[in-house]
C-alpha cells in the first residue's frame, strides 16, 4: 500500500511520454486555431488599462481592477492554516485537515493515469466539487494553486488544502469574480500551475462554468479535465455537490484528460457554448477514471458516478 502518489514511480500510469520526448507526444485537442507557439504561450499581465481597450474588463471594473493589482489578490493559506496557538476547539479546521490529510495517505489507495509530463509550462486542473475530498489530499505533486470560494465552507476549505499543501486564492462567480480572475491570470503567467473546481460554488452539480475556458484563451495556457472515481465512499446527499469521502482501505482513480488548447478567437462563442465545451470534457474524464478504477486488480466497484 502505497502513502502517496509518486508520478515516478511505477505505479503511476501516464498516457505521454516522460520529460523529454517529443513535444507532439501528448494529446492536444485545439479549439479555434493550432496550439500556440511557445513564444506566444506565456504573455506578460496587461494593464487595467490594456484590459479595457482589449475587451478584457469592462470601464466600470477599472476601480477594482486597480485594487486587487495592487494587493495582489492571493492570500497563502499555507501560513494563515499554522496553530496560533489558540485552544484546540477554535482550531479545529486545522486539526481536521491534518487529520484527515494523514488518514488519505495512510488509509486510501491512489492510482493515476495520463498525467501531463511534457506540458512545457503552466496548465489548468479542472476538476468537480464532488471529488475535491477523493482528489485533493493527493494531488500535491501538481503545484497547483487552487481557487475557494468567498464563503464561510471556504474559509474552513481554505485551511485544509492550505495544510495540504497548496497556495489559495479566493474569490468566485459570486463573490470576489475580478479580483480572483486577475489573481488566476498573474498566476499562470508566472509559471505556475492552477487548480478549478468548476461547478460551483452554489451549482448546478456538473455543469462548468466558463471562467477557466476565458483564462485559456487569454493566457495561451491548456485546459487539462482530471476526474476521479472511488470504490467505496460516505456521500453527503445533502450536499448540491453529493461529495464524497474516500472510506479506510478504499481506493480511488484518478484520470487526467487531452490537453484543450483555446484561441481567443473562440471567446465568440456564447458563454452556454463554452460551458458545455468544459462540462463534455470533464465527463469524459470522469468516465475515464471510472474505467480505470475497474480495471485496478479484483475489479473494484465504483461508489456512484462521482
Amino acid at each position: 500500500m502505497s502513502n502517496r502518489p509518486d508520478p515516478f514511480q511505477p505505479g503511476f500510469i501516464p498516457k505521454s511520454a516522460p520529460v523529454g520526448s517529443e513535444p507532439d507526444a501528448q494529446p492536444k485537442t485545439n479549439l479555434g486555431s493550432p496550439e500556440p507557439s511557445p513564444a506566444s504561450e506565456v504573455a506578460p499581465t496587461p494593464s487595467p488599462s490594456e484590459q479595457d481597450s482589449q475587451g478584457g474588463l469592462s470601464s466600470s471594473e477599472t476601480a477594482r481592477v486597480k485594487s486587487a493589482l495592487a494587493t495582489g489578490g492571493i492570500e497563502s493559506a499555507s501560513a494563515g492554516a499554522e496553530y496560533t496557538g489558540r485552544s484546540f476547539f477554535l482550531n479545529w479546521p486545522v486539526w481536521l485537515a491534518r487529520g484527515y490529510g494523514l488518514y488519505s495517505k495512510l488509509l486510501v489507495r491512489f492510482r493515476t493515469e495520463g498525467y501531463p509530463f511534457d506540458l512545457g509550462g503552466p496548465c489548468i486542473f479542472i476538476i468537480w466539487h464532488s471529488v475535491e475530498m477523493s482528489l485533493l489530499p493527493h494531488f500535491g505533486f501538481s503545484r497547483g494553486n487552487i481557487m475557494v470560494s468567498n464563503s464561510k465552507d471556504g474559509d474552513i476549505l481554505s485551511l485544509a488544502v492550505g495544510n495540504w499543501g497548496y497556495p489559495v486564492i479566493r474569490g468566485s462567480s459570486h463573490k470576489g469574480a475580478v479580483r480572483a480572475v486577475l489573481s488566476l491570470k498573474r498566476v499562470l503567467t508566472s509559471g505556475q500551475n492552477i487548480i478549478m473546481a468548476v461547478d460551483g460554488p452554489r451549482g448546478p452539480r456538473h455543469v462548468a462554468k466558463a471562467g477557466a475556458f476565458w483564462l485559456a484563451a487569454k493566457t495561451g495556457r491548456p485546459i487539462c479535465p482530471v476526474g476521479a472515481a472511488v470504490n467505496r465512499a460516505l456521500v453527503f446527499s445533502k450536499s448540491w455537490s453529493k461529495s464524497r469521502l474516500p472510506l479506510p482501505f478504499s481506493r480511488v482513480a484518478a484520470s487526467f484528460g487531452d490537453l484543450l488548447w483555446v484561441d481567443k478567437g473562440a471567446l465568440a462563442m456564447d458563454s452556454e457554448a463554452q460551458s458545455d465545451f468544459l462540462t463534455k470534457a470533464m465527463d469524459g474524464a470522469m468516465e475515464a477514471a471510472v474505467r480505470l478504477l475497474k480495471t485496478w486488480p479484483d475489479n473494484c466497484k465504483v461508489s456512484g458516478k462521482g
